[in-house]
């Protein structure tokens, strides 16, 4: 399917009202288990336990619907410059062979200008990361 993007807003009061909100989402992740792997379990965040993985599992709805992930957004004071920020990450728990361990993906800070990163080593930005990941932990 292909379109052209720019006559979407010819006509905005005749488009589908939720194609001009805000609805997206900047996380995702994929998990691959080898069949090998015996006695899966993946935490459900809402239930507050583990529940078995058997087959294959799919969760393409919103990340806050999904109950065997945790969202979180970073404070808003991590990001004074920006009014607002999707920035944040995603935890999922697994517990594999009696063994059990997150999974965190984080959407982290770019560099607002690659020219000042370059400038120095480390970057001007880097304790903006490291404030970041000493959040999630």
């Amino acid at each position: 399917v292909t379109a052209n993007v720019g006559s979407l807003f010819d006509d905005p009061e005749n488009l589908q009202k939720n194609w001009l909100r805000e609805f997206y989402q900047a996380l995702g992740s994929f998990y691959f288990l080898h069949e090998s792997l015996k006695n899966i379990y993946q935490f459900d965040f809402k239930a507050k336990k583990y529940r078995k993985v058997a087959g294959k599992e799919i969760y393409s709805d919103t990340l806050e619907s999904t109950p065997m992930l945790e969202k979180e957004k970073f404070p808003q004071d991590y990001f004074p410059e920006c009014k607002w920020s999707r920035k944040g990450f995603i935890r999922t728990r697994w517990c594999i062979a009696d063994c059990a361990f997150d999974l965190v993906n984080i959407h982290l800070f770019h560099d607002a200008s690659n020219l000042v990163a370059w400038e120095t080593s480390p970057s001007v930005y880097s304790g903006i990361r490291h404030k970041a990941l000493g959040y999630v932990l």
